[in-house]
């Protein structure tokens, strides 16, 4: 007998940071109600998806297939290896539909498998279009041709995507990405925690570690006993480290690496400064709102989705270390403001971004483009809720 779940080919290249932990939340809550092949990746791989398919593949309800090929760089022999190695999935048995998360994976998978026009799907999470030029122009020209759905995990990430043209309006959704709502149990007491300031993220030259530093520098002058942790690992580690020594921090700002669980960071810190110089969503933002930690970030696609400036946190301008150290200072010095902050961050996250709501309406897009057999069309549904898509047939 026919199985009666939906079926579904992923295929992702970027297996690392929000893109990795956007698939591995949509796998796991997806459950029993899609019946899912995941094509992957190793070359750009960090240790949570190792482990992520470690536990697939003892729990056996995933065909996995792994294509080291599929690299995030164009190139002509790479990318016809990977091309076929996609091809030749595709064409093994019929799928209701095929989900291309990140740049690399969009452009494979719509190049290639044009019969599935109508039954695709495509989540940039932060289109490599904004580094690359080339990309830019590929991305135009794939949007012009051919009608895929494209998800954007969060309003701002639509509206900058369409400015570059590599999204219209008739064919993007937006589902904002969501996180697992930890206990009230859980939630940061200021009195015991161990740190003032943490920030959170791969040590790249997207994270913007060295406005970063430098803010902690400038809060340091009215603080000089701050205590400030990062948690993370990256490229440029050394150059963090020697900035970090240079500014006379060395006793002030930790850097911890990689840990398997960021949560105990989480409960022991009073605020997040999150200094990207750009994001899709922003699970760190997301994420120490959800324990009740008031967030500082720059003023970037995501970020300002998720903060509401003077709110449940403070929006400042990129690269603006100065601004970041006093939005810190004002947290840090006043309890009242911080108490309400706290509060108002974490009920913000329960409300618009919880990951079972973002499953949710996932699936709900699945079984539509399933079902309807003709072109995607985003006003069908209102651009930010497609919670209805429950009832289509």
């Amino acid at each position: 007998m026919e199985s009666s779940r939906t079926k579904v080919l992923v295929v992702l290249e970027a297996c690392l940071g929000g893109t990795r932990r956007h698939v591995v939340d949509l796998i796991s809550g997806l459950g029993d109600r899609c019946e899912v092949t995941l094509v992957y990746s190793m070359h750009r791989a960090d240790t949570g998806w190792a482990a992520f398919i470690e536990d697939l593949e003892r729990e056996g309800r995933v065909r996995l297939i792994c294509v080291n090929s599929m690299r995030r760089n164009l190139h002509p022999m790479h990318d016809l290896i990977a091309a076929l190695r996609l091809l030749r999935v595709a064409l093994s048995e019929r799928y209701d539909v095929v989900h291309l998360h990140s740049g690399k994976a969009g452009l494979l998978g719509r190049l290639i498998l044009p019969w599935y026009r109508r039954r695709t799907v495509y989540t940039p999470n932060a289109s490599p279009a904004l580094l690359n030029p080339v990309f830019a122009t590929i991305e135009r020209l794939l949007s012009r041709s051919l009608n895929a759905a494209v998800i954007c995990v969060s309003p701002s990430e639509k509206d900058e995507l369409m400015s570059l043209g590599i999204v219209k309006s008739s064919n993007a959704v937006v589902i904002n990405s969501g996180v697992n709502i930890p206990s009230l149990a859980s939630v940061v007491q200021p009195s015991a925690a161990r740190y003032d300031v943490i920030g959170v993220g791969r040590i790249t030259a997207q994270k913007n570690w060295q406005n970063f530093v430098r803010a902690i520098a400038a809060l340091k002058e009215s603080y000089p006993t701050l205590q400030v942790v990062w948690v993370g690992d990256g490229e440029e580690r050394a150059e963090m480290e020697s900035l970090i020594s240079g500014l006379g921090l060395s006793n002030t700002l930790q850097v911890v690496g990689w840990v398997n669980d960021v949560t105990p960071y989480y409960r022991q810190t009073r605020c997040l400064f999150l200094s990207s110089s750009y994001e899709s969503f922003g699970y760190v933002t997301a994420e120490a709102m959800s324990y009740g930690i008031p967030v500082c970030g720059t003023n970037t696609a995501g970020t300002r989705d998720l903060i509401v400036d003077g709110e449940t946190g403070f929006l400042v301008s990129l690269d603006n270390s100065q601004a970041a150290a006093e939005a810190l200072g004002r947290l840090l010095a006043d309890s009242v403001l911080w108490n309400q902050m706290s509060r108002a961050a974490r009920e913000r996250v329960i409300k618009h971004f919880e990951v079972g709501t973002m499953c949710d309406q996932v699936y709900n897009l699945y079984r539509y483009l399933s079902r309807k057999g003709a072109d995607f069309e985003a006003q069908s549904f209102g651009d930010h809720n497609i919670v209805q898509l429950e009832s289509a047939d």
